[in-house]
């Protein structure tokens, strides 16, 4: 498999990964806090399961195609992007599996909907890990000639309201998110349908972004 298509592949992973959590996200905008054991819930945190384990498996070759030779801020904001969203995975996880299974067998757990300390920790460093994560990325693509400025700007935005989010209404986190992951779906995009391998080594950031 050349290098051109393994990118491209990934590109096309992260890409549908991305589309998928935002599909996972939307009937809570409209449908708000529901039983954990509903129907609607755990087919919706199964999508963004997938699309998180997707989006995750997608997410090193789109770095390799694009953002390798970025410098160190992109090397983090990468690296944070990915245990983001593996920290995404298992939140789903519990949500998809083991919310609905106490809503059933143990009713008066969840019926204030109330969380564990440990799992609202859990959440906010993710969250912190999200900021920091795509603030990087989003400072890169502003410096650099890597990807549409406007993405370094979505980025930004989607970083500071996800993370806000989490201290209110939990319909901000969610569209600070779903910011979120329109910049990595463009970004996956762009790889996708780039016609020149990448591997051809003809990207040289300006000297700024580099470490």
């Amino acid at each position: 498999m050349s290098s051109t298509t393994l990118y491209r592949l990934s590109a096309l992973s992260l890409l549908i990964g991305c589309v998928l959590v935002i599909l996972g996200i939307v009937p809570g905008f409209f449908l708000g806090d529901q039983n954990p054991a509903s129907t609607i819930n755990v087919v919706s945190s199964i999508v963004r399961l997938v699309g998180a384990m997707l989006a995750v498996l997608g997410l090193p070759g789109v770095y390799a195609a694009s953002y390798r030779k970025a410098g160190v801020l992109a090397l983090i904001g990468v690296v944070g992007t990915f245990i983001w969203l593996a920290m995404a995975m298992a939140f789903e996880l519990i949500i998809a599996f083991v919310l609905p299974f106490l809503a059933e067998k143990a009713p008066k757990l969840t019926a204030d909907g109330a969380m564990p300390a440990g799992l609202f920790i859990f959440l906010i460093i993710g969250g912190l890990i999200t900021l920091i994560a795509s603030l990087m990325l989003g400072i890169v693509v502003l410096r650099s000639h890597i990807s549409s400025r406007l993405i370094g700007i979505l980025l930004i935005i989607g970083a500071i309201v996800s993370f806000v989010g989490n201290f209110l209404p939990r319909v901000i986190s969610d569209v600070g998110i779903a910011i979120l992951l329109i910049a990595l779906a463009w970004i996956a995009l762009g790889v996708w349908s780039r016609r020149e391998a990448v591997a051809q080594e003809t990207f040289a950031p300006p000297t700024s972004v580099r470490a």
